[in-house]
């Protein structure tokens, strides 16, 4: 980003910040949605969930 808008800023570096933290959040996300236990998947489906 810094190589596309030459002058740092204040709203670029949060807006850099911001998009380093969630990367970590959507990461951390996709992993555990990932490691759900396969007996958990088969009772939500029991419920009416879908996949």
């Amino acid at each position: 980003m810094i190589a596309l808008l030459d002058p740092i800023g204040a709203i670029l570096a949060v807006l850099v910040l911001f998009l380093y933290g969630l990367l970590t959040i959507v990461n951390a996300t996709h992993i555990s949605l990932i490691e759900v236990p396969t007996n958990l998947k088969e009772a939500a489906l029991a419920l009416g969930c879908n996949e």
